[in-house]
């Protein structure tokens, strides 16, 4: 049995059966606090209890009824509140509690946080959401007791700035009217989108693609921000678009990225293919080149249109748009036709290049006729009556003693009456002769001339020149 009573109040003597005779401990329960208890223990045995021990005494702690003073708290960063208060001078004191949540998330006990601080009088909460408002209280411990928290205090986060614009922005025309462009997340915890910028600049056809454009600027909102794409629809046709994009959070739009430039799609193209060149490669055949039509991803193929001049027309598709050349065959040598060639989508067929006339007839290219004059000058005369639409041929001319793949080519003009080859080394044997192209195809060429500088011309290559 053990016998208890308050020495301060002068209380009644209490006592609580311990029936365990192996124990050795028993708690004393509805203490006042800061009050001297009398103590002792006597052994109960069946028919008396013995004499009680010598009191012992003990002072039970206070009760820890006030909070820190001089609690305060300010933003150190736009995830970080760095707290301060006066200490408590308490003996039984174990550390401190501080209570703090989202002010945004109402005060309820499920969005509560509770942090058990030691001793010291600072602390800095982190992870924390930028730009917002905390509500943050404190209370003392001890190892029997909360004491009761102080008022609360208000602290807001700083805001993050968004440094930073979306990466790997790309673009490519969808349709006449509209562009996708994609581009790669952000990773900032407080983003809440993207916004696309998109500007016209001006006419294809100026090729000014990157000049300074007056036109207005137009913008969509792209929510949620695991969105990484959109579709930019009411664009006009054959347009070309500056595009930019940004992220955005509550309070700013971030920066933007560099400007791309996409042209958007058009039904018809409004130009005809460039550099059309025919070229007669015999009795009953002529070759038909051109260069592609830019900035058409519709395009689906080239029509060639040839007819006897003054007769109705032929036409051949080429339904490879990456083909730039035909031959058309079963031709009559008597006639001479008009050759031209337009470019075709789903939509329609564009407008067909001007006419070029030429009759087909059996063509070899003619041997070059040269003579020098000098040590280290040859004069070549170019050929008349060309079965070409081209006006340039190409003249190919090497030391024979050299490998073909070190010649050198010159362009010839044939409305010239020759071409003059200076700067060549004395008493060398130069293999002279004409290579025409169309762009297209094989290449046609002459046979060679053999020219000494410094000399007679031999009618075949020389070994060795003495």
């Amino acid at each position: 049995m053990v016998l208890y009573r308050n020495v301060d109040s002068n209380g009644t003597l209490l006592n609580v059966t311990v029936n365990d005779a192996s124990s050795s401990s028993v708690t004393l329960d509805g203490l006042l606090p800061a009050s001297n208890y009398s103590i002792q223990v006597a052994l109960l045995l069946v028919h008396y209890q013995e004499r009680p021990s010598d009191p012992v005494f003990v002072v039970t702690d206070e009760l820890l009824t006030v909070f820190p003073d001089g609690f305060q708290g300010y933003t150190s960063g736009p995830n970080n509140i760095t707290l301060r208060w006066n200490a408590l001078d308490f003996e039984p004191l174990k550390g401190y509690l501080i209570y703090y949540y989202n002010s945004s998330d109402g005060n309820n006990s499920e969005t509560w946080k509770r942090l058990h601080v030691g001793c010291n009088n600072t602390l800095e909460l982190s992870d924390l959401e930028p730009a917002t408002n905390y509500s943050l209280q404190i209370a003392g411990f001890t190892g029997y007791q909360i004491g009761p928290s102080s008022e609360p205090i208000t602290v807001e986060t700083q805001r993050q700035p968004l440094d930073h614009p979306p990466p790997s922005l790309n673009a490519f025309a969808w349709s006449t009217t509209s562009i996708r462009v994609s581009w790669s997340p952000v990773s900032f915890k407080s983003l809440r989108g993207y916004v696309i910028f998109y500007t016209p600049i001006n006419s294809v056809v100026s090729r000014k693609r990157r000049s300074v454009s007056s036109a207005t600027e137009f913008n969509v909102t792209i929510t949620p921000v695991d969105k990484n794409s959109t579709l930019l629809t009411g664009l006009n046709q054959f347009t070309n678009y500056s595009v930019q994009a940004s992220g955005f959070t509550d309070f700013e739009v971030g920066p933007r990225t560099n400007a791309i430039y996409i042209i958007t799609n058009q039904t018809v193209p409004r130009v005809p293919p460039r550099n059309v060149t025919v070229a007669s490669l015999g009795a009953t055949s002529i070759q038909v080149c051109w260069d592609k039509i830019p900035h058409y991803p519709t395009l689906e193929e080239y029509e060639v249109s040839y007819n006897p001049l003054g007769q109705a027309d032929t036409n051949v598709s080429i339904t490879d748009a990456n083909i730039t050349f035909v031959t058309v065959l079963g031709l009559n040598s008597s006639q001479t036709y008009a050759f031209s060639v337009a470019g075709k989508t789903v939509d329609g067929l564009g407008p067909f290049s001007s006419p070029i006339n030429m009759q087909p007839k059996n063509y070899t290219m003619p041997t070059p006729t040269a003579f020098s004059r000098g040590n280290s000058t040859i004069f070549v005369c170019c050929p008349r009556n060309m079965a070409t639409s081209s006006s340039f041929l190409t003249m190919v001319y090497h030391d024979v003693e050299v490998d073909e793949s070190l010649a050198q080519r010159l362009n010839v003009d044939l409305s010239e009456t020759f071409v003059k080859i200076e700067n060549l080394d004395f008493k060398v044997n130069y293999s002279i002769q004409f290579e025409q192209s169309g762009g297209c195809g094989e290449d046609l060429k002459s046979d060679p001339v053999y020219v000494v500088t410094g000399g007679q011309s031999p009618l075949a290559p020389l070994a060795t020149l003495q």
